[in-house]
């Protein structure tokens, strides 16, 4: 009888296997911010090789993944069962625009009118 892994239990082990990829990386002087500024499709692709289930990512190229006006730029990730993974979030995001390398991106809310209409509508009253 096939077991099958719980989405959780799927996690841990792309969670676990991102963590022995970045001891790897990080033994030849990168860390994990600087993976993901220049070397995350690689990255990325290792994880598809890994995690044949899920697909290697350029946000650019997805922007239906992210809410509407965001800045998707050329950033790569994996996507396995609906959770985003790069080598900042080794446990997952429910959604690319969480990762860690997109929010460093983010404008502060006096800039950005998406962020002061997304604001107003989840802080009313």
């Amino acid at each position: 009888m096939k077991r099958y892994l719980t989405i959780e239990q799927l996690r841990k082990r792309v969670a676990k296997a991102i963590q022995s990829e970045l001891e790897d990386w990080c033994g030849r002087g990168y860390s994990p911010a600087s993976i993901n500024t220049g070397c995350c499709g690689i990255f990325a692709e290792k994880l598809e090789e890994l995690f044949p289930k899920g697909t290697a990512l350029w946000g650019n190229h997805h922007p239906e993944l992210f809410p509407e006006g965001f800045d998707n730029d050329g950033h790569c990730f994996f996507a396995l069962d609906g959770f985003y993974f790069d080598s900042e979030c080794p446990e997952g995001a429910s959604s690319p625009h969480l990762l860690p390398y997109y929010q460093r991106s983010i404008k502060p809310i006096e800039q950005n009118p998406v962020r002061q209409l997304e604001f107003c509508l989840t802080n009313k009253g």
